[in-house]
């Protein structure tokens, strides 16, 4: 799935649809979280950068974390944490 040097966005958006496609419920919210953390940042920083390349790399993590995630995996087992309201539970 994944293709070295599209956007930040164009991935999410793309994520999104996946998503979507297998039954996750808040694709997007998924999509812009696990981006966050394949880049190593905040979310916050995700919407600051949409327009960035992506390298390979950082397109690979987040593909295989979305992969984890449209198998059902919940978020926050993926990412071995929890956020409310960006406080890190």
């Amino acid at each position: 799935m994944s293709e070295a040097h599209t956007t930040v966005w164009e991935n999410i958006r793309r994520a999104t649809a996946f998503l979507q496609s297998r039954g996750v419920s808040e694709a997007f919210a998924s999509a812009r979280v696990l981006m966050a953390a394949a880049l190593d940042t905040s979310s916050a920083d995700v919407v600051v950068s949409r327009a960035k390349p992506m390298t390979r790399e950082e397109s690979e993590r987040f593909w295989e974390l979305i992969e984890r995630r449209a198998s059902g995996e919940p978020v926050a087992y993926i990412l071995g944490r929890c956020e409310f309201y960006s406080i890190e539970l």
